[in-house]
């Protein structure tokens, strides 16, 4: 079942409709491409997919925005920032993926700016507490803290990981508390952070989008259209 209450359809339906349903125009390259990327986002049903070509990324790995709601109607065009309101207060948000993923540890520690972390806007971890906030639900996933090379998280990923945080979150010692596989390319990860040492709450959440966060794995199970038994690389806060 995906967040709508309908039936997820089968592999083949799916990916037809990820075929047809969406006409892809290049964006202009440029310092908001985030934005960029998602003008015109065509939502059909409960779906909405981007399909972000190697040459239009950052980092040069290509990969779909997929949108798991029920946005407005079939056929609707929305801008990204009407997407972002929706998402959120339907409970629901984006899941990015690689389309053709790599299988080497190299791709989580260079995959792109995942602009699913600020539809995932609730994703925000506090010294209080080891779990994440998920919007569509009360109840926080609980994560054991346990230290993520024990967890087999690749030493140099958790390095880069941690010095993007002291770069773009300005945290001296940052820590990730925990770290859980998920099929074949997914983490969960979990981050030793404080908000309130920021200047106000938009600046932190802008931070954390470019952090490399992953969709909790209940969530990805829940939200996948291709349905639970398919492992796919679910990514966003990621």
């Amino acid at each position: 079942m995906n967040p709508s209450g309908a039936a997820a359809p089968t592999a083949g339906e799916a990916i037809e409709q990820l075929e047809t349903l969406i006409t892809y125009t290049p964006p202009q390259r440029n310092d908001a491409w985030r934005m960029t990327f998602f003008e015109n986002l065509r939502v059909a049903g409960p779906y909405a997919l981007r399909l972000i070509s190697a040459e239009d990324s950052p980092n040069g790995f290509p990969y779909h925005a997929l949108v798991v709601a029920e946005i407005r109607g079939a056929n609707a065009t929305l801008s990204f920032e009407d997407v972002l309101d929706e998402a959120l207060s339907a409970g629901a948000g984006l899941a990015i993926y690689a389309e053709n993923g790599s299988p080497h540890p190299e791709f989580l520690a260079s995959f792109g700016d995942l602009v699913g972390v600020r539809a995932w806007g609730h994703l925000i971890m506090t010294r209080a507490q080891s779990s994440v906030e998920i919007p569509s639900s009360n109840t926080p996933v609980e994560f054991e803290v346990a230290n993520p090379l024990e967890a087999g998280f690749p030493e140099y990923a958790l390095r880069h990981t941690l010095a993007y945080m002291r770069a773009r979150l300005s945290i001296d010692r940052p820590r990730l508390l925990a770290a859980r596989r998920r099929g074949w390319l997914g983490w969960d990860l979990v981050a030793d952070l404080d908000p309130e040492s920021f200047s106000d709450e938009a600046f932190f959440l802008e931070a954390l989008s470019s952090i490399k966060w992953f969709v909790p794995a209940e969530t990805a199970v829940m939200a996948n259209p291709f349905g639970g038994d398919t492992a796919l690389p679910w990514f966003s806060c990621t």
